[in-house]
């Protein structure tokens, strides 16, 4: 049940800084979905696209 799992600070934050992004930075949500659909296509770790994504919406902020 992974609904039942805590969360670790790391996947809080990074929830919050991406939502936060999301909200106030115009197109970073599309943005966000493509290069999931790219890094998934690569075959890359949902741990990669997580990581790139925290930077890339400190970069946008």
């Amino acid at each position: 049940m992974k609904w039942l799992q805590k969360k670790s600070p790391e996947d809080l934050w990074t929830n919050k800084f991406l939502n936060r992004a999301s909200g106030e930075v115009n197109g970073f949500a599309e943005l966000l979905q493509r290069f999931e659909r790219n890094i998934s296509i690569l075959g890359r770790s949902r741990r990669t696209f997580d990581s790139y994504s925290r930077h890339d919406a400190a970069l946008a902020l």
